[in-house]
């Protein structure tokens, strides 16, 4: 199961990033708006507020003799004015007030926005309201100022400008939009790890039970999460009871095709052995007799031996396996048959497993034997743990097995060699299964088995 996993993104990361992102563009744009909506009510709402104002102070001065004052000047006439004003800005809880006449006369003191508002100024001394524009000082405070026509003196205007304290609510909403953003975010965050889990942990459960499921542990897929999952889940638990059911019948009509193969080895063994015997007897007085054809009774001897030998296994199929087990090294075994069949091992780990040191034996003897005959001379064993069992990985470097024949090296007698008897790999398959494991092909390209054994 393992091969199959790949990099990527996780249906968690997507399902989360996803929803954060929605999250952060809604946020944004809710932002915007509400924020732009409400800085422009505000600054509306000053507008008007200080136009209210400028049209009070310039009532509440339209008493004083601007023109005479302006005229005379001196210091008396400036502190007459100036005291008013300042009352008034006090009273009103304004910055500056001052009064702003023809060819640039101000009393009330200096104004700072004399200049950069003239247009202003002249369109109050015309007889209209004005009102300045928002600005920010370089302590960073806001302002904002506002010009009145002052009543029965034409060409004045009385001009006022807003405290900072006064429109401070502007930075204080931009303050509370960038924290209930920041809330909300980590709100929308915590929601979207919810999701994200709600939708992966499902996924996740279903990938670890078709992990043991590769693994040959038998276990029943759980139909928990969203529907689509569940939906996936029955489908998937269907397609696995079919295969088990289908694994039930194949190993019935293994069992069944052993069974026969086993009676008829029996009796083909049964019937060749006494002609096979007498044959011997007669090569033997063959040779007592004459020496004149001695190697051809040599030749006949060792064919007859080779008979035994195919006899003698067959008897064995006929046997029943109740083998000892107890822990066994693999190490000992491989390095021993690699020295007596005569291929390169290389062995990837090392474990011990719980089968009959001899049967196990004869399971790699058969492998390494496979392998030397087809070309190989190194065969790699690589060791391996499961959750409950050993996994020992035979591969070699020899030509592997065509794709044709992939399905035909457990068939009893089947062989593509002229000198082979068929015997061996199914043979090994039957002492691994007796000895509680498996034995498969898992690669043919690479001619890998796989053996599974339990563990001590």
């Amino acid at each position: 199961m393992a091969e199959g996993r790949g990099g990527g993104w996780s249906v968690a990361s997507v399902a989360w990033v996803s929803l954060v992102t929605v999250a952060l563009g809604a946020l944004g744009a809710l932002g915007l708006l509400s924020y732009r909506a409400a800085w422009d009510a505000l600054v509306a709402g000053l507008e008007d507020h200080l136009a209210s104002e400028a049209a009070v102070v310039a009532l509440a001065v339209g008493d004083l003799p601007v023109e005479t004052l302006a005229l005379v000047g001196g210091d008396r006439s400036a502190g007459v004015v100036q005291a008013r004003l300042d009352g008034l800005a006090e009273a009103a809880g304004l910055s500056a007030v001052a009064l702003c006449g023809p060819d640039g006369v101000v009393l009330g003191g200096g104004w700072l926005a004399g200049r950069a508002e003239r247009d202003l100024i002249d369109r109050a001394r015309g007889g209209s309201r004005a009102v300045g524009p928002l600005y920010r000082s370089v302590d960073g405070a806001l302002y904002m100022t506002a010009y009145h026509p002052l009543p029965g003196h034409p060409g004045w205007a009385a001009a006022i400008e807003g405290s900072g304290a006064t429109l401070s609510a502007v930075d204080d909403l931009a303050r509370s939009q960038i924290l209930t953003s920041l809330l909300v975010l980590l709100l929308v965050a915590l929601a979207a790890s919810l999701v994200a889990w709600l939708l992966s942990a499902p996924l996740v459960r279903l990938d670890r039970q078709l992990a043991e499921l590769a693994e040959g542990r038998p276990a029943r897929l759980e139909a928990r999460g969203p529907r689509e999952v569940r939906r996936v889940v029955g489908t998937l638990q269907r397609l696995l009871d079919e295969l088990e059911a289908r694994d039930a019948e194949l190993a019935r009509e293994h069992e069944e095709r052993v069974e026969g193969l086993t009676r008829l080895a029996a009796g083909i063994a049964h019937e060749i052995r006494n002609p096979l015997n007498a044959m011997s007897l007669s090569t033997q007085r063959l040779r007592r007799l004459t020496t004149e054809h001695g190697p051809v009774v040599d030749r006949l001897t060792q064919q007859l031996d080779q008979v035994e030998v195919i006899v003698k296994r067959l008897v064995d199929l006929t046997a029943p396996i109740d083998p000892t087990v107890a822990a066994v090294s693999v190490r000992p075994l491989v390095e021993d048959v690699s020295a007596e069949v005569g291929v390169e091992a290389v062995l990837d780990g090392d474990l011990e497993v719980r089968a009959n040191g001899v049967m196990l034996h004869q399971v790699l003897r058969n492998l390494f034997l496979n392998a030397r005959q087809a070309g190989a001379s190194r065969v790699t064993v690589r060791c391996a743990v499961g959750r409950d069992e050993a996994r020992l990985e035979v591969s070699d470097d020899g030509p592997g097995i065509p794709a044709e024949e992939a399905g035909l090296v457990f068939v009893w007698f089947h062989t593509r060699r002229a000198q082979g008897t068929g015997i061996g790999l199914p043979e090994s398959r039957r002492l691994v299964e007796a000895m509680g494991g498996g034995l498969t092909l898992r690669d043919p390209a690479t001619a890998t088995f796989l053996l599974r054994l339990p563990l001590p």
